[in-house]
């Protein structure tokens, strides 16, 4: 069994601390891994159980090192040493990093499903007069690098009431984002009672438990994210219910910021995705993850396994 020392940000209670865990959760199925925390926030968890025998376990040798970091803080070691970076952050403008450091090809790290958590979940409670709606579903991140109002303005164009229910779930105020709504609503000028547009409903909730309830109840996920990506969790978790999975027709366009986490990340270099509304019936297409967790996986293995044989 290979040796593997995992430095990664899986104390953080944010994204990157959870994809730092799910990693970590998948090599400790197959390799002896000892782990080390780095921070890029505040907001610190304390190490369960688990973490902390791995923090505190020595190895007797070390065979390789995965670092879960930007491509700026990757450190190069002794030992041969793999990048692994969630999927959003693989942009043009940090190849060269990785080329210059990495040993080999970097983890792409994915936001993998659990199907058994999955199946544990009870569909979300709605009341009986939605039984035949189509329940359309989206998660936001509102700001700048979505496309919820889009979203809301081609639902409200394209969509019908009795018909049709769009539930956006999120970390925001249910007020102020049904405001926003029918501000929204009011602009497109579709109907002069907002009462007659379809129904959207606002749920103040960001847990993966919630999302999950959210996907058995729903009937077609809508992606929002204006990223390019190969791969949305929620599109397996939509797919393995039998949902379809959509998102809104768009063009590529150069990154244009107000702000970015680093000088060097999400630049002009690089392209996310430009909604476009079409006519009044066409702004949603189907939308289909160009690789699975199962292949994406298997990338992982086969790369550590290459390098703890030289």
């Amino acid at each position: 069994m290979s040796n593997i020392l995992y430095i990664a940000p899986f104390l953080q209670n944010d994204n990157w601390g959870k994809l730092a865990n799910k990693l970590l959760t998948l090599l400790d199925t197959k390799y002896n891994v000892a782990i080390s925390p780095v921070y890029y926030i505040d907001n610190i968890l304390q190490p369960n159980n688990t973490q902390m025998n791995l923090m505190n376990k020595k190895l007797d040798k070390i065979d390789l090192v995965i670092q879960m970091v930007l491509p700026s803080f990757f450190v190069k070691t002794k030992y041969p040493s793999l990048l692994a970076i969630p999927e959003d952050v693989m942009y043009q403008s940090y190849f060269k990093y990785i080329n210059l450091l990495s040993d080999g090809e970097p983890i792409i790290i994915y936001d993998f499903p659990d199907f058994v958590k999955f199946d544990s979940i009870k569909p979300l409670d709605l009341p009986a007069m939605y039984d035949n709606y189509n329940i359309y579903y989206c998660f936001p991140e509102v700001g700048e690098n979505d496309m919820l109002e889009e979203t809301i303005l081609a639902f409200s164009m394209e969509k019908n009431k009795y018909q049709d229910m769009l539930i956006i779930s999120g970390d925001f105020d249910q007020q102020k984002t049904m405001e926003y709504i029918n501000n929204l609503r009011k602009k497109t000028g579709r109907f002069i009672d907002l009462e007659t547009y379809p129904e959207v409903c606002v749920i103040s909730s960001v847990t993966e438990e919630s999302k999950m309830a959210i996907h058995k109840r729903g009937h077609a996920y809508i992606s929002t994210t204006k990223f390019i990506s190969k791969y949305d969790p929620h599109n397996e978790y939509a797919l393995y219910n039998g949902n379809e999975t959509k998102c809104l027709n768009y063009e590529y366009e150069p990154i244009i910021k107000e702000s970015r986490p680093f000088i060097d990340m999400f630049t002009c270099k690089d392209l996310w995705k430009k909604p476009v509304l079409k006519n009044r019936n066409s702004s949603f297409i189907d939308n289909e993850n160009e690789t699975s967790w199962q292949i994406e996986q298997s990338k992982i293995f086969t790369g550590i396994d290459k390098l703890c044989k030289l």
